[in-house]
């Protein structure tokens, strides 16, 4: 796609070079795919972190631990309240 783009530029900017054409087409390319690579493999990556660490929680039932030690806290009432003196 990159290299029609960059011949319809041919007779605009007079350039005969096909070849000095052909090589920035391939530099472009190296180009995109590098970042695109990498885009994709770092978010890759993130994604399959993540999903992994919320399969181990609700497999091992962390959050309900957590949801029962905050109902639990949130129940508890003092008996007594401290006196100023």
């Amino acid at each position: 796609m990159a290299q029609i783009f960059l011949l319809l530029l041919v007779p605009v900017f007079g350039v005969r070079d096909y070849q000095r054409i052909q090589a920035a087409t391939q530099a472009l390319e190296a180009i995109g795919l590098f970042i695109s690579t990498n885009l994709v493999g770092a978010l890759g990556t993130i994604a399959l972190s993540i999903v992994y660490y919320d399969q181990r929680v609700r497999k091992e039932g962390f959050d309900l631990q957590f949801m029962m030690a905050t109902l639990e806290r949130a129940t508890q009432v003092p008996t007594a309240l401290p006196t100023v003196s």
